[in-house]
Formats: C-alpha cells, sequence, structure tokens
C-alpha cells in the first residue's frame, strides 16, 4: 500500500472527536530472562552460572545434562566428544503459546569451561484497529499478525455515542456480534472490547516500525528485492541469468506489497521464495518481515517427519511404510490395548492419516483424539494417541489427525532409542544447513511433530528442494531415495467418500485432493495446463510446493490463519497465475 506514515500520522493527529487511521496494542508475550550462560566441568560434576548466578546442574545415565529456572527455562544437553551442546527450552506462555526448544551451541572458554548464549524464541502480541470509512459508512479494520485471532469478523461497523462510549459490530439481530469502543480524544487513545485475555485493549498510535506490521510494505514499490548469497547452502540466481521472464513475477510483487490490508480479507503474505533449477531467485518479505525472522509453520512441520524417517532409513532403520507400528510401541508401552485390527496399523498409515484411530475431523461430536484435546490432558502424547479406539479399518479411511503425525515420530523415537529434539538437529537441521529454529515441545517435554515448527523462510523452502533432488542437499545424500520417492506417491484419495462425509461437510474440512505419506499432492493449472505438485501445508499459508516437471519449487509463509479460504486460493493464483507464466520464454 502507497502511504506516507508521517502524512497519515499528522492527518490521525488532527481528528480531535472520532478515531481515525490506525492504533495498535502491543504486548510483550514473551521476553528471555537469561542473557548468558557458562558451564563448568569439574570432578564433582557439573555446574551452571546464569547471569553470574550459579545453578545446579544433574547429569543421568545417559550422560544428559539438565538444569531448570524458576521463570520456567530450562536446558537439556550433552557433553560428548570434547563438544558441550544441547536445547535451550522456552516455558509456554498466555500470549506466545506452546513451549518452544532451540538449539544451544557453546564455544569453549579455557580448560573444562564453556559459554553460550541462549536465543529463545521472543515473540510480541499485537492487535491494531485501523478506523476509515467506505463509502460514507465507518469503518474498523482489526488485525493480530501473530494468530490472526480477531474474532467474529475482520472488519466492522462501528458507532460512537454523542458522550463517547459506543461499539464495533457484525450482522444484525440473533447473529450481531458486538463489543464496547469508547475513544479518549484527550490522549488519542482507543479503549476496545477486543482482548486476548483482559476485559479491554487500550490502543495507541504506533511507531513506524511497529505500522510495518499491519502494512504489506510502507512506500512504494521499487522493484523486486535482490537476493543475496548467503552461508545457508543456496545457491542463487539472477531471474536473467536463469531465463526467466520478470514481468510476471514483478506484477505478483507489486499487487502483493500494494494491496489494501483494511479490505475484509486481504491477502496477508510474509514471505515468497522460488527457487528454479536448484537455484534461489526470488525472495520477497511483507507486513515488516525478514529473512531473519523465523515463522510459525503450523502443520507445514509435519512434513519433517517422513524427511526424519528418509534420514534414518538412509542409516540403516528397517522402516518401511508397511511396518506394523504397534509391536514396536508395545516395547515402550507393553500396556497398549491389543486387537487385531489395531495391530494391523502401519507406518504408512500414520503418515496418510488412514490409522482407523478415533482422531481428526469427524461427524457430530468431536473425536477424542482431536489435537485440542491432545494438548488438554496431561499423558505421553504418544501413548494417548495409540490407545485411541478404533473407528475404522486401517487404511480404509482419511481422517486428517495431528496425533498420528505425532505417534509416528514416536515410533522413530523408538527404534532408535534417541530423543526425537537430537534427531531433528542431528539428521536433519545439520545437514539441511539449518542453525536457527525452534521446535515446540510438548508439555511432558518431547518434540512435537504434529506442527508448530518456527524456521526461517529460506531454511523451510529447503525442504521442497531435497525432495525434489531425491534426498540430496548440495550434493550430499540426506534421505534415503527410495524412501523420498515412496513418500511422493499418491497413497490416498481425498474426496467424501474416503473421508465418509456428506459433500457439505467435506467442503467444510478438505479439498479434492491426494496425500502421499506426509505430502499433499494437487495439480496446479496454469492457463490450460496442469501440472502435478506435491506440498506441505499449515494453516494461515505455510506452504512448500514442488512442480517437478518444471524444477521449480516455491514457499510462502502467511498470517491468513483460519481463512482458509483465502490461502487456499494462493497455489492456483500466484503460482499457476504469476509464477509458472514465468518460466515461459516466448
Amino acid at each position: 500500500m502507497n502511504l506516507s506514515l508521517i502524512a497519515l500520522f499528522a492527518a490521525a493527529v488532527t481528528a480531535a472527536e472520532q478515531p481515525k487511521g490506525l492504533y495498535l496494542a502491543n504486548f510483550e508475550a514473551y521476553r528471555s530472562p537469561v542473557m548468558e550462560l557458562k558451564m563448568v566441568r569439574s570432578e564433582g560434576g557439573w555446574s551452571a552460572s546464569i547471569d553470574g548466578k550459579r545453578v545446579d546442574v544433574t547429569s543421568d545415565s545417559n550422560g544428559k545434562l539438565r538444569f531448570s529456572l524458576q521463570t520456567g527455562e530450562a536446558f537439556v544437553g550433552r557433553y560428548q566428544d570434547a563438544t558441550l551442546s544441547g536445547f535451550w527450552r522456552r516455558p509456554a506462555h498466555s500470549y506466545a503459546g506452546q513451549a518452544f526448544s532451540t538449539p544451544l551451541r557453546f564455544e569453549s572458554t579455557g580448560p573444562s569451561t564453556w559459554a553460550g548464549k541462549p536465543a529463545a524464541l521472543e515473540e510480541d502480541f499485537m492487535i491494531f484497529h485501523y478506523f476509515g470509512e467506505d463509502e460514507g459508512e465507518p469503518f474498523v479494520a482489526i488485525r493480530n499478525p501473530e494468530r490472526n485471532a480477531i474474532g467474529a469478523s475482520s472488519r466492522y461497523r462501528w458507532t460512537r455515542e454523542a458522550d463517547g462510549p459506543g461499539e464495533f459490530y457484525v450482522g444484525e439481530g440473533e447473529n450481531r456480534w458486538s463489543r464496547s469502543l469508547r475513544y479518549n480524544s484527550e490522549s488519542d487513545e482507543v479503549i476496545s472490547g477486543w482482548s486476548w485475555s483482559a476485559d479491554t485493549s487500550v490502543l495507541r498510535r504506533p511507531t513506524e516500525a511497529e505500522a510495518a506490521r499491519f502494512y504489506p510494505r510502507v512506500g512504494p514499490f521499487e522493484g523486486l528485492s535482490p537476493v543475496p548469497v548467503l552461508d545457508d547452502g543456496w545457491a542463487v540466481s539472477s531471474l536473467a541469468d536463469a531465463g526467466l521472464r520478470s514481468a510476471p513475477l514483478v506484477e505478483l510483487v507489486k499487487s502483493i506489497a500494494s494491496s489494501d490490508p483494511t479490505q475484509a480479507r486481504p491477502d496477508m503474505i510474509h514471505s515468497l521464495l522460488v527457487a528454479y533449477q536448484g537455484k534461489l531467485l526470488l525472495e520477497e518479505y511483507f507486513y515488516g518481515y525478514d529473512r531473519n525472522d523465523t515463522h510459525d509453520l503450523r502443520s507445514a512441520a509435519k512434513t519433517y517427519a517422513p524427511l526424519l524417517a528418509g534420514a534414518l532409513i538412509r542409516e540403516g532403520l528397517e522402516l518401511n511404510k508397511d511396518t506394523a507400528i504397534m509391536p514396536i510401541l508395545r516395547r515402550r508401552f507393553p500396556d497398549l490395548p491389543q486387537s487385531e485390527k489395531r495391530d494391523r496399523i502401519t507406518f504408512g498409515n500414520l503418515l496418510s492419516h488412514q490409522s482407523g484411530l478415533a482422531c481428526g475431523n469427524g461427524r457430530g461430536d468431536e473425536p477424542p483424539g482431536n489435537e485440542d484435546t491432545l494438548w488438554s490432558q496431561d499423558e505421553n502424547f504418544w501413548l494417548f494417541s495409540a490407545r485411541l479406539p478404533m473407528v475404522a479399518e486401517p487404511g480404509t479411511r482419511y481422517h486428517y489427525c495431528s496425533g498420528s503425525i505425532h505417534l509416528a515420530a514416536g515410533v522413530l523415537a523408538v527404534m532408535t532409542g534417541r530423543d526425537l529434539f537430537e534427531l531433528i538437529e542431528e539428521k536433519l537441521m545439520q545437514p539441511l544447513d539449518i542453525p536457527h529454529y525452534h521446535w515446540n515441545v510438548t508439555p511432558n517435554g518431547y518434540a512435537y511433530f504434529g506442527g508448530g515448527a518456527q524456521l526461517r523462510p529460506r531454511d523451510f523452502l529447503k525442504m521442497g528442494q531435497v525432495a525434489l533432488d531425491g534426498g540430496r542437499w548440495r550434493g550430499r545424500q540426506v534421505l534415503d531415495p527410495a524412501w523420498n520417492m515412496t513418500s511422493l506417491e499418491k497413497t490416498v484419495e481425498i474426496n467424501p467418500e474416503t473421508t465418509e462425509t456428506s459433500p457439505e461437510e467435506f467442503a467444510q474440512n478438505y479439498i479434492l485432493s491426494a496425500d502421499g505419506l506426509g505430502w499433499h499432492l494437487i495439480d496446479i493449472k496454469a492457463g490450460d495446463r496442469s501440472y502435478q505438485s506435491y506440498y506441505a501445508s499449515g494453516n494461515g499459508g505455510q506452504l512448500v510446493f514442488v512442480l517437478p516437471e518444471l524444477d521449480l519449487v516455491v514457499g510462502m509463509t502467511g498470517g491468513q490463519y483460519n481463512w482458509g479460504s483465502v490461502w487456499n486460493t494462493w497455489p492456483h493464483r500466484f503460482i499457476g497465475g504469476h509464477i509458472v507464466p514465468a518460466l515461459s520464454r516466448e
């Protein structure tokens, strides 16, 4: 959107009797209380110093070192081969959500001493109100960039009584949804009844830096951004050297950068990246994000489960899509229920959402294994999911289920006897040149594979490139090539018959498509052609699409949470409508 913020603020301040323009309530959801960590090894064991204060460290029979703070932060690490490394865990937070684990690497500072700086995921929680007029009718557009948690709508009508109090509302009669609204002209503050955890939110004028989180871009569009060569493994090319037409991409980026965020359903795209023939050639950011920001991947992070399986199979793990999982899980949980049907669940069933367990989208009452229930109970998540009732023969019904993907990761943990955080770091992140990421943690301390990890967009895009290249990254074989190919093959059609839903119910929960093992499959329309693709997908527009016929990988992150009607259109509109046409040399 082409705006001069200085002019905008100047005009808004003159509005003495009613709010006009942009207001913000900004909550510091999480800030790390730790700046420096030192570890010391002596004959008596290990000790830690947190910002100069001593903390006791425990060590178990497996060589793991642990300590925790009263504020909820914790360290879990290992000293091995004269190297100290581990993970710093940030606690769950009412605003910031789930707990996260972040790699923590130490440098030796002397004999038996090491120093490290925890880089926990720090977050804000922003509530924007934009007051404007549309054909003479006042409206307020409400935005929450972090979660899109904005109530019944995104754009409301509003009223203000002569003495100040009023409301913003949507709908009429019994369908009316409203909240209080007051404006203090002396302080130029808005007191809004919309709030995350309090009765009201007090909104003020944002700074220019803060306002950049509301607008896709501040200032006029100045062309495509240069793509830098970084120490992250990506080869880089210009559009001209790659033989691509720039006009369709310029048109696409300009349309996103210049879009109006006050509309009822704007495209809230945070990043757009394109790799062609193995080289990164387009990298654009919007809404105040940049390449150094990790982004919530939501369910797109589920695809790291088949990637981790492929990495372990390459190293000799005896596992395939037909491996029965219950005998494996009983090594850890011997009292799991037994039945012929349950014992027919395979590893491939878990990764293709066909386990037959009572988990996922269901008709009528929510199934007992849905994700909200999973996170609201205290039992080990693997045990909870493996004990769910059987409601279908494995491999016969598709029910999208976060718990089943997490259970697949549990199978890997049981088979290897390894901590999943260590496996993620050693088998995926290090080989893929990904040093900075945050992985969400279950309440009992395990790495969660149902979604929600945070990665930088350039690193997120790598999952598509490594799959396209047969499991290789920068010439190194990371995944077993046969497993990689199997994971990308169609395993199940997704339609009303396979989901056992009516056409109306199906339309509310799914789209006509197919699944492989942890990957989704769909055809992308571009002009009069369709191209087969496989992709990872997360709520809000967290997408990595691979079009193998074109040697093309496209990544997007977004803030369109819970608006699938918008972000589900992006592949056809943006990839089919702009990116594929850019490959044409005509």
